[in-house]
């Protein structure tokens, strides 16, 4: 049926949103790194762990973000074996009922919406 389709959908779309909030993480935390780097200077060089953990940290990241590509490059061959193809909807009151969607069960951490921002003010003419 047609749940499973988007099921797998919502998935490639979970993992690419995980693989970008994890490389952004990745820039932040380099570039922190750096920062405090400059700060303290000699400091850095008389604790040695601390160069050691930003090493960890770095090896946890590029191993999670190898599983998430991974897990992302399957996921897209699957929906890939449905590209060109017709898809015939005939429940669309099952997969519109805001009870019984899994559009309806959120993933994932939650994050408040910012209405504030002048961002939106510039995009509406």
């Amino acid at each position: 049926g047609p749940t499973p389709l988007k099921s797998l959908m919502l998935r490639f779309l979970l993992t690419v949103h995980d693989i970008d909030i994890t490389r952004s993480q990745e820039i932040d935390r380099t570039e922190s790194q750096k920062r405090s780097s400059k700060s303290f200077g000699r400091l850095s060089q008389l604790l040695p762990s601390w160069p050691s953990s930003g090493r960890q940290a770095a090896a946890s990241v590029a191993e999670k973000l190898q599983k998430l590509r991974y897990e992302a490059s399957v996921l897209g061959s699957a929906l890939g074996i449905f590209k060109g193809a017709v898809l015939l909807l005939d429940d669309i009151d099952l997969l519109m009922h805001p009870l019984r969607s899994e559009l309806h069960w959120p993933l994932g951490d939650t994050h408040k919406l910012d209405f504030t921002s002048t961002l939106g003010a510039a995009i509406v003419p």
